[in-house]
């Protein structure tokens, strides 16, 4: 009886062991760059201390995922940040970005020292994500970095 029980929890847990290993995570940045491709040109790249980068565009829109909590050798991150920018607009002031993230759930905007506006949104890989999960957060930011440009440009008539 001991033999059929531990046999029928090990034949339960094993969905659960071969599913970790179709999971997405900072380990596997080819993983992650091939699901970017599948959302327009995207390509790995390191950003200025040497973590690994991706720079893409979305329909025409260029962005970047900046991968960050690397180890020292720069092949493995806990977390990665997509951002896209704006130069600096009237129709994209301290206002408008207050009431976009007052509104907006995912993607956060920001303005730099220079005025100039910023999208971004955060996603934690520790752990691993699927493949469906990865794709539908890209899903997310493609819609998230097109309608900030749309209330932007809505606002800019606006004025």
């Amino acid at each position: 009886m001991k033999k059929l029980a531990t046999a029928a929890i090990l034949a339960a847990a094993f969905p659960v062991f071969a599913q970790a290993d179709d999971l997405i995570d900072g380990t596997n940045l080819d993983a992650v760059l091939e699901v970017a491709k599948g959302f327009g040109t995207a390509e790995l790249a390191k950003d200025v201390q040497g973590d690994p980068k991706i720079e893409g565009r979305l329909e025409g829109r260029q962005y970047s995922i900046f991968f960050y909590d690397c180890n020292e050798q720069k092949t493995a991150c806990d977390s990665m940040m997509l951002i896209s920018n704006w130069v600096k607009t009237e129709a994209v002031d301290l206002k408008f970005v207050n009431d976009w993230n007052n509104r907006v759930r995912y993607g956060m905007a920001s303005l730099d020292a220079d005025g100039d506006a910023a999208v971004s949104f955060a996603v934690n890989l520790k752990g691993g994500v699927s493949k469906a999960n990865l794709e539908d957060t890209m899903d997310i930011w493609r819609s998230v970095i097109l309608r900030f440009e749309a209330e932007a440009q809505k606002n800019t008539d606006a004025k």
